[in-house]
């Protein structure tokens, strides 16, 4: 059973004391909420993060804070980045499914101004349902960077008014954050982001409540330091050349928890310098003075803050993804992720990357194999399965393709022996009819083997990572523990000149099948034909390719989305078609060997076709 934890307020009577309740959500409308949420990102080619960890045990205030790391804290994050489209649809389904459950408590970097603003305007109208369950009344929550809100809201086109102050998101952002550290005592905020707003971090510090922050943003100064004569930056070379006892005594100076003065509660620093090591200590001496630290990291120094993390014991870590993970090594992820797991309670994590991308690397070589060589392909997805990320459902499929490339290949077999008069008439209208058979069917593996490469790259893991899959084909297992994806070029670029490539090597082999035969036989203009023919083929097939590349309509349709038990029957689909495929081709290479079909009016009508051809 997953929980949330339900902040209410009480708006009527103005009571600033708020509980964060833990409300039961059932897994079955986790599971959905989760995929309705990926694919609310991935039909966008958009990022999205989504995180919640499992329910905590009660504790009581004379816990110490050593048992801070046990699971205590429950969230919700929403990561959205840049320009995602504000979905009615899905902001309604989001409603629904929180209407009993979470607040969104942590939103994340460079999120869409309207999509959030919405988020918060269904937050603050959802019934108020209270529920009497005191866990964690002191518990800190999650803030979440706000780079970029000024572009967000000077990018905005529609639905606010940036003239109006008082309306604007940023106005929003900051009285929602406000009102969330209202009487919230002994929160150290930790903003190692180099980024953070300015903006934001300034309302923090003019909140005039007993919260503390570090802030990592050396770029700008902040006025409210030099008007309080606050020394400014203390940066991460200098911090270095300090004692231990030195950055105790630094640090009790500024964060002295019996200290009243809301200024010296705000402390710049530089964390952008600074090792493992020393954001360890600086967290850790923090604990030592009974203050609760909530991280707010970024991903410009995982390998750090990510440690240090999981070395602090931390009561609540949180990474704040940038959009350009693809710039990262994937063993700064996985350390990041081992971090999260083992330090903030995380078990979930979903991370998506801005415009997914076609792997170029197992997947592309799987397909291509296929399609080079049809033998070594038939046992290709055994081997690799071992070693790559094939779900067992994708095996039989490739079986039916690679079984009917068999048969269109022993269907036109005479290209790779001299054929006789025995076989001469049998052939040739079985060209025809492969020819035929072989454009839908082409268009067909070309699609699947498009959308096998796109999502096993995308939402499979890795070799390297030894987390599970998440969202397996099937209903059962589909808990996820972690995920990182990694861009590999742009979905557009990467996926079109993929396609084109396959198609272009599966019709190659039928040209080569074609041209070799009648050219070695001395019947040059007969290769004429079949070329022209395949040429008409190989645009058709293109077509059927650009439609499904850029028709929504048709992605739709194909419900391309990531694998999951309501798209199950669509494997299953594609599993029928492809044995009806093989049916059709074995049953009329049957009828070519009937003397009764010989003697029908549809093959003589095909071999007088062709006689007449060969007179002209």
């Amino acid at each position: 059973m997953c929980s949330f934890i339900k902040e209410e307020e009480n708006n009527e009577n103005n009571n600033l004391d708020k509980e964060n309740n833990f409300v039961d959500l059932r897994e079955e409308h986790l599971m959905e909420f989760e995929e309705q949420f990926l694919r609310f990102c991935v039909q966008r080619k958009r990022c999205l993060a989504l995180a919640v960890n499992s329910t905590p045990p009660p504790i009581n205030e004379n816990n110490n804070q050593n048992n801070l790391k046990n699971k205590n804290f429950c969230f919700v994050g929403l990561f959205a980045f840049e320009d995602v489209p504000l979905n009615i649809k899905y902001l309604n389904k989001l409603d629904r499914l929180i209407e009993n459950g979470p607040k969104i408590i942590f939103i994340g970097d460079e999120h869409p101004a309207l999509l959030i603003a919405k988020i918060m305007e269904l937050n603050e109208k959802r019934p108020q349902k209270l529920i009497n369950n005191n866990i964690l009344n002191n518990c800190p929550f999650i803030i979440g960077n706000t780079a970029k809100i000024e572009n967000s809201e000077n990018n905005m086109e529609r639905g606010i008014n940036e003239n109006d102050k008082e309306n604007s998101f940023l106005h929003q952002l900051q009285n929602q954050l406000l009102r969330r550290l209202k009487n919230r005592k002994n929160v150290d905020f930790v903003s190692t982001s180099t980024t953070t707003s300015i903006s934001t971090s300034t309302t923090l510090f003019n909140s005039k409540v007993n919260n503390k922050i570090i802030n990592g943003n050396v770029k700008e100064k902040l006025e409210v330091f030099e008007e309080e004569n606050i020394k400014w930056p203390i940066d991460g070379e200098s911090f270095s050349q300090m004692s231990t006892k030195e950055i105790h005594q630094l640090l009790a100076e500024q964060f002295n928890s019996n200290k009243n003065n809301f200024v010296k509660n705000k402390f710049p620093l530089s964390f952008s310098k600074l090792s493992c090591e020393q954001i360890t200590l600086i967290i850790k001496e923090l604990q030592s003075f009974g203050h609760k630290v909530t991280f707010v990291g970024d991903v410009q120094n995982s390998i750090n803050e990510s440690q240090s993390i999981k070395q602090a014991n931390l009561s609540i870590g949180i990474i704040n993804y940038s959009n350009k993970l693809n710039n990262y090594s994937f063993n700064s992820f996985d350390v990041l992720i081992k971090c999260l797991e083992d330090g903030s309670g995380l078990v979930k994590l979903i991370v998506g990357i801005k415009e997914f991308g076609v792997g170029m690397k197992i997947n592309l070589i799987r397909s291509l194999s296929l399609t080079l060589s049809q033998a070594p392909a038939l046992s290709l997805p055994f081997l690799l399965s071992p070693l790559s990320d094939i779900p067992p459902i994708i095996l039989p499929i490739h079986i039916v393709l690679v079984a009917f490339l068999f048969q269109l290949q022993y269907c036109i077999g005479f290209a790779f022996t001299p054929f006789d008069s025995n076989n001469y008439q049998h052939s040739l209208p079985t060209i025809y009819f492969n020819l035929i058979l072989a454009s839908p069917l082409l268009a067909f593996s070309s699609l699947f083997n498009y959308w096998n490469t796109l999502y096993s790259q995308n939402i499979y893991l890795e070799p390297n990572n030894d987390v599970k899959e998440f969202f397996s084909p099937f209903p059962i297992n589909s808990t996820i523990s972690s995920t990182i994806l990694q861009q590999q070029l742009n979905l557009n670029e990467a996926s079109t000149i993929w396609l084109f490539t396959l198609l272009f090597i599966q019709h190659l082999h039928i040209l080569i099948c074609i041209g070799f035969t009648n050219v070695f036989c001395g019947n040059i203009l007969k290769s004429l034909k079949f070329i022209i023919l395949w040429i008409c083929i190989f645009l058709f097939n293109i077509l059927l390719l650009l439609l499904f590349i850029y028709l929504p309509g048709l992605r739709n349709f194909f419900q391309l989305t990531p694998p999951s038990s309501q798209n199950f029957w669509w494997w299953i689909v594609i599993l029928i078609v492809g044995i009806v495929f093989v049916f059709l081709n074995i049953l009329f290479r049957f009828l070519l060997n009937n003397n009764a079909f010989k003697k029908s009016k549809f093959y003589k009508t095909i071999l007088s076709w062709h006689n007449k051809q060969e007179d002209i």
